[in-house]
Parts: C-alpha cells; structure tokens; sequence
C-alpha cells in the first residue's frame, strides 16, 4: 500500500510538472517597449484612431466628388425597342408608284452618344469644393486630436504600469526586510532577550505587508491588461516597459521656461481641435454661398452623335442605320424656389455662428487648462524635491534604528515602523515620478505638442 502511495504521489508530480512545462512552453515571451514604442504601436491598433482615418478618407473622396463636377460629362445610351405593326403610309407619285413615308418598322436600335461641358455655374461648384475642402481640413484636425488623445491615454497607461511595478518591487524587498526581522525576534526570543509579544508585532507587521503586496501584484496585473488592450495585444501578453520613470518628457523642459500667455498663444494656433473649428466655420460660411448660388443662371454646352435604325430626323423613314448628331447649349435660371435656397444659406450661416460660439468656449478653458497643466508640473516638482528628503531622512531613520537594535536599545516594533515609513517615501516618490510624467504629458497635449 505504501508502495502504491508513493507511485502515484510520483506520477502526480510528473503530470504537474508536465503540465508547468507546457504552460511556460506556451507563454509568449515578456515584449520589451520604451514609452516611444507603445504609443508608436498604440497609434496603429488603435480603433479610434482607424476611424478617424477613415472618415479623413471620406473626405478626400467627397472633395474629389466635388471637383469632377467642373469636367466634362460623357454619357454613352444604348437602346432597343420593338414596336407593334402597322399599315405602310405613303404618297402616290406622278408615275403611279407609291413613296412609302412611315414604313412598317416594328425593330427600333438606337445608340447615343453625348458630351455635356459646364461652361458657366455661377460660382456653384468652386464654393462646394472650397466647402468639401475646409472640411477635409476639419477632419484632418479631428484626426489628430484623436491621436493625441490616444497618446495621453497609452502615457498615462504605461506610466501606471511602470508605478505599479515599482511599487510591486519595493514592497518585496519591505517583504524580505520583514522576514528577517522576524527571524531575528525569533531568535531573541528564543534566547529569552525579548518578550512574546515583540515576536507577535513582527508577525502582524510582516502579514499586513504581504496584504500589501497581493493588492500592488494586483494592480499591477491590471496595469499591464489595460495597456495591451490600448496596444492591440491578447490579454495574456507580458510587458516590460524599458523607459525610466526618471526620464523627462520630451519637450516639457522647454515649455515650463516659457511664460503662461506665450504658452496659451501658442496653443491656440496649434491645437487641432481649435484648427478643425475655424475650418470647418470656414466650410458652413462656404455653403450658404454655394446655396445662394444656386439662384445664378448655369449654362451647359452639349453635343451628341445618335446612329439610329430607323432614324427618325430622316424623312422617309427607313430601315437602315442612318448618323445624326447635335450640339447646342442648356441656359437654366431658377426665377422662383419658394426661398429654398436662402433658407439653406441662413442654416449653414447659422451653423457658422454656433461654431463661433464654441471657438470662444474653448479658448476661455484653454487658457485654464494651459494654466493648470503648467501648475500641476510646478507642484510635482517641488513634491518631489521635498519626497527626495523624506526618502533620504527615511532610509537614514531606519538605518540608526537598526543599529539601536542591534545593540539591544531598540525594540522590533521600531524597526517594523521605521521601515514602514521608508516603504511609505519610497512609493510616495515612485507616484509623484510618475505622476511628474503624466502630468508632463498633460502640459504637452494642451500646448498641442503630442
């Protein structure tokens, strides 16, 4: 019996390692990306960003609608027609024939062939082209504040993995720090140097710091889900970011020096949700001029071969295939729409004006927001600077417990709290890096910088 016992406690451990083999076997390796990588990626596998393009697409395709306009118009017709009977008619000649003029010809082929040039359109189509363009413009802005918003989201993403991580590695090196403090008050104890209850603190102390440690490898498990659903990844990828949360946003340096109202200034010139505004403004002011346009005489050009069999500019008719043709030119003038055309004008005006209205909207939160990116950089500075010396004080705080300890003037629950408050620095100072970051980050994409 203890034989068998043993042979399947052995198998059991051969299938659970099997089975360990095959899951590493099958786990992807961890893919290594710097922050420039990720939004480099994000930007590709991004959905909104894919529609963006998308609809930038359609508008180059509408400004192309807009502009063939103005080209010739060829249109080529082909047509058959099969008639009923009918009794021959015809004239009776001098010499006793008959001059047949409208014969029995039930089979009826005609083939057209027609060329329609717009010589005048009163100013139709260059205002809806200029109109279809401003829009182009508009959503091309629009694409790319969809970007930046994009990277904003992949910035704050992988800086929260990174903090996540940071805070999952300081707190196993406070786990570590814990376990020998334990073990040392369990050999005093032991010795009979300090009470029970010393050991007990240490304990209490040591599983408040593992609890600590499951909820941070949560979080960081999460942190690493979010960003590789940004970056288009299954859920099962690991990631390794390669950038320092020591590393300085490109660019932000360089802005925090300048003065608050050339900062907003420039904004306003580049932010393209403030470009697709004016632009697309400049697209509604179009079209109520192309709608008033329609009011304007047009005059089209025509000419047109017509091969036919019977033709019927022939007299007599025939059946035979006989050449006809025509050119001339079409003048319309709409006299009287019912006041279509101006109520049309006065929309798109209207819609220009409520445009106006939300360019003035968001230059007033531009401003504020300029203004607080800028001060949430200032104050995540200075908290670091002051994190810095609380880190240093901490770590110096924690080593002259430890040597108090050492000599036996310390108790374990000095120690566990010293080291409590370096924990605490640590990761305060890992946040505000990364918090730092972002808000760097944030300072950039409201300058129009990203």
């Amino acid at each position: 019996m203890r034989v068998l016992t043993t042979t399947v406690s052995a198998l059991a451990c051969a299938a659970l390692a099997a089975t360990a083999s095959a899951q590493n076997a099958t786990q992807p390796a961890p893919l290594q990306l710097s922050i420039g990588e990720a939004i480099t990626r994000g930007l590709e596998q991004s959905p909104r960003v894919a529609e963006a393009r998308a609809k930038e697409t359609g508008a180059a395709a509408a400004v192309t609608a807009r502009k063939v306009q103005e080209k010739p118009d060829v249109t080529a017709l082909a047509s058959y027609l099969r008639t009923n009977h009918v009794e021959d008619f015809g004239v009776r000649q001098p010499d006793g024939s008959t001059l047949v003029i409208f014969p029995d010809v039930p089979n009826n082929y005609r083939v057209r062939a027609q060329v329609t040039v717009p010589i005048y359109t009163g100013g139709r189509v260059d205002a809806q082209v200029r109109s279809a363009e401003r829009e182009e413009l508009a959503v091309t802005a629009d694409r790319e504040a969809v970007e930046d918003e994009v990277t904003l989201d992949l910035t704050r993403a992988y800086w929260g993995l990174v903090t996540s991580r940071e805070r999952v590695a300081v707190l196993e090196q406070a786990l570590v720090r814990a376990d020998a403090v334990v073990n040392d008050v369990r050999a005093r104890l032991d010795a009979g140097v300090v009470p029970p209850n010393e050991l007990l603190s240490a304990q209490a102390q040591r599983a408040r710091q593992s609890v600590q440690l499951i909820q941070a490898r949560r979080d960081a498990v999460m942190a690493e889900v979010t960003l590789g659903r940004l970056l288009g990844l299954p859920p099962d990828t690991p990631i390794t970011p390669t950038t320092p949360v020591s590393q300085p946003t490109p660019g932000a340096a360089d802005l925090i020096a300048q003065p608050v109202p050339t900062l907003v200034a420039r904004a306003r010139e580049i932010r393209p949700e403030r470009r697709g505004l004016l632009q697309r403004q400049d697209s509604y002011r179009i079209s109520a001029q192309a709608s008033l346009a329609n009011l304007k005489p047009r005059f089209d050009a025509l000419a047109s071969v017509e091969p036919s069999r019977p033709n019927t500019r022939f007299v007599p008719r025939t059946d035979e295939w006989r050449l006809g043709w025509d050119i001339g030119g079409t003048l319309s003038w709409p006299l009287w729409d019912g006041g279509r055309a101006r109520a049309t004008s006065a929309q798109a005006l209207a819609q220009a004006e409520a445009v106006t209205h939300r360019i003035r909207e968001f230059d007033a939160a531009l401003s504020i927001d300029v203004r607080q990116r800028v001060l949430d950089v200032e104050a995540s500075r200075a908290a670091l600077d002051a994190s810095d010396q609380a880190v240093a004080a901490a770590a110096e705080a924690r080593r002259v417990v430890e040597e108090r300890f050492s000599v036996g003037v310390a108790t374990s629950t000095e120690v566990l709290d010293a080291q409590l408050k370096l924990i605490e620095a640590e990761l305060e100072r890992t946040q505000l890096l990364a918090g730092l970051r972002v808000d760097e980050a944030r300072l950039v994409r409201a300058v129009g910088g990203l």
